[in-house]
């Protein structure tokens, strides 16, 4: 790519809106189309109960390791909740799943990945997950 090309590719990504007037061929092209993709993140929120330690063993040793093996995830972050502005909070952990798209999350939980995932959830932590999933907007 020229060194024009790129300091258009640029401007596009920063300011698609601006972008637009200029050079509107630019919105056609798969680089914009691309680079105005949406991430889906699933999230599973985890309840806090009396004692977690079994909980904790189970979910480092067992399930992180089947959540990653989801096709297509893009990135996992597992965050451990520490606190709440006020007052505390009912959740203990938080997992989130990055995904290309809705249906590349769909696929990757419909795999023989995805379903060992589901069932290993259900045995251990049923009572206490919620599970939803999002667009990422930045």
């Amino acid at each position: 790519m020229s060194e024009s090309a790129n300091a258009k590719a640029v401007l596009f990504l920063a300011f698609p809106h601006i972008g637009a007037y200029i050079f509107p061929a630019f919105h056609q092209s798969p680089f914009f189309q691309f680079s105005r993709m949406h991430m889906i993140k699933l999230v599973a929120m985890f309840k806090k109960r009396d004692d977690m330690s079994d909980f904790d063993k189970h979910y480092k040793d067992i399930h992180t390791s089947l959540v990653s093996k989801y096709p297509g995830l893009r990135k996992l972050e597992i965050t451990h909740v520490t606190g709440a502005p006020i007052g505390d909070s009912k959740f203990y952990l938080m997992a989130e799943m990055y995904f290309d798209s809705k249906d590349a999350m769909d696929k990757a939980m419909a795999s023989p990945e995805g379903k060992a995932v589901a069932k290993d959830l259900m045995s251990f932590a049923a009572d206490i997950v919620t599970v939803f999933y999002g667009e990422v907007q930045q």
